[in-house]
């Protein structure tokens, strides 16, 4: 008994069938229409694991790098895994970045109550309590490099940040 196809399996299928006519594009009766691409193109944007292989045939006949949409998986915190970011975690804003001496974050809302600035190996070099939408840091006496903000609600969880101190 035949197994039916997955959405994945066909539209691999299909995207094979006209990367093999790139091959055969020499001979006038196997070049690659327009709607072949466009199918490319449609492929492309979708969530398959096929999607991938779409994209790269697409940009090798079109030219054209499309973009790709990539999950933004948080860290591990405690044992559970976070899934990709919620909206109010995106709508924290934390500017500039990087910064020369003071960084301002506005949290739009979110229920924050404490703010760290981490050092690489995690150590904190900085702490407020939150009071306030809008938090301006005076982080003149950082060196310069690469930092860690790490932004606690008062659920209990973390937003963790990456900051560059020029």
């Amino acid at each position: 008994m035949m197994m039916p196809n997955t959405q994945n399996q066909i539209n691999f299928k299909a995207i094979q069938q006209i990367n093999i006519k790139r091959f055969k594009a020499f001979d006038s009766n196997n070049l690659i229409t327009v709607s072949e691409i466009n199918e490319l193109a449609n492929l492309a944007t979708q969530k398959y694991p096929s999607s991938g292989y779409a994209r790269s045939l697409y940009r090798l006949l079109s030219g054209v790098r499309l973009p790709v949409e990539v999950p933004d998986y948080d860290t591990i915190f405690e044992g559970k895994i976070r899934s990709a970011k919620k909206n109010e975690e995106a709508a924290i804003n934390i500017y500039p970045n990087p910064f020369t001496d003071i960084l301002t974050i506005d949290l739009n809302g979110n229920d924050i109550t404490e703010v760290e600035v981490l050092s690489l190996d995690k150590k904190e070099v900085y702490t407020v309590s939150v009071a306030g939408s809008i938090i301006r840091i005076n982080l003149s006496d950082l060196n310069q490099g690469l930092y860690f903000l790490r932004i606690k609600k008062s659920a209990g969880t973390f937003i963790d940040r990456k900051i560059i101190k020029l």
